[in-house]
Parts: structure tokens; sequence; C-alpha cells
């Protein structure tokens, strides 16, 4: 991977690595640093990179021709075989339609994604069908992170309109909003 690294997660056993840049998804051993798996996505950008809970899958948010989408890859599947002229396909690719992707979290059961768009809209997808559940206005401009609690009860956004907010994450009712003026925040742990 020649290029800048945009993304990355780890695995909950601290074994595997996963890292996208714009050539696409590398996947490596934590404990020796070598390359387990590397596969090619087409598009220009690619944005995020995250492990389903459970580690059997994980996304990829790419753009290409300036639409966003998020495809869906079966982590063993990419580790037996991925490599950057043999890529897996994709279990599932979501795209954007008319929202601008800008990160993602996984949701319960990993049966549903948590979407933050350009516009600072979230929505909730159905990982099967592919389908949006939920659409709400919830920022003022993009939103650059999502974050959900370890027992799903908690959501945090983080937003170039200057805020983080703490939202339900059936409803997107706002419970708390914390302010940081003009300037943005950038990401929410």
């Amino acid at each position: 991977m020649g290029s800048a690294c945009a993304s990355i997660d780890v695995t909950k056993d601290s074994k595997h690595l996963l890292a996208c840049a714009v050539e696409g998804v590398v996947i490596f051993n934590v404990k020796d640093g070598s390359r387990v798996a590397a596969m090619k996505v087409p598009g220009n950008r690619k944005m995020q990179v995250q492990l389903a809970y459970g580690d059997k899958q994980f996304f990829l948010i790419y753009m290409d021709n300036k639409a966003t989408a998020i495809r869906v890859y079966d982590l063993a599947t990419v580790i037996a075989g991925g490599t950057t002229e043999n890529t897996p396909k994709p279990t599932k690719e979501i795209p954007s339609g008319l929202h601008e992707f800008t990160c993602a979290v996984w949701g319960p059961l990993n049966k549903t994604l948590y979407v933050g768009t350009k516009t600072g809209r979230v929505l909730i997808i159905d990982v099967g069908s592919c389908s949006t559940i939920k659409d709400s206005q919830i920022h003022t401009s993009e939103i650059y992170q999502l974050t959900m609690s370890h027992d799903f009860t908690m959501l945090f956004t983080a937003a170039r309109d200057g805020c983080s907010k703490l939202l339900h994450p059936e409803t997107f009712e706002e419970v708390r909003q914390y302010d940081f003026g003009s300037r943005p925040c950038r990401t929410v742990a």
C-alpha cells in the first residue's frame, strides 16, 4: 500500500489489522506485521473500514465517480483468497442514492448500519435488504464520525457544524449536545 491510510480496525483477538487507502484494503498480521491479504476496490477514495461485532465481516465505504457506496465483505473469504489480482466479491453493496456517505458504524447484531452523510443526515440501513429504515437530519453539515456504545444504547456523532451529539439510537432523540463553537468536532470515541 503506497498511499496514506484512511482508516484501520483491529480484530477483537488482536490477530489481524484491516487498513484502507487509495488502492484498497490490506489485512496485516498484528504479531509480525506481514500482509495476510490485499484487495483492490474500485473508486478513487476509500474512506472507512470497520469490522462487524464478532469479526466475521467488515464494511468499506468508498467513492467512485463522485458517488459513495458501502461494500460488506466476509473476512474469512478475503483472508483465504484476497489478492490484488483476485479480489473476493462483496456479500452486499449499498449504493448511496441521494446521499453522500461519510462514515458508518455497525448496529445491533450486525443487521443494520448507522450511516452519516455529507449533509448532516443519519441513516439506519438494513444490511440484508440494503434498504433505508430511518433517515433524519441531525446536523447542519458533514458528519465526520459515528460511534455506538458497546451496549447499543447510545449513538454519538461528530460533525463539521461544531458539535457532537448523543442520540437515542432507535428514535434519534437528542439526549445531549456538546457545542464546540465554530470549530469542527472531528472524532468521538
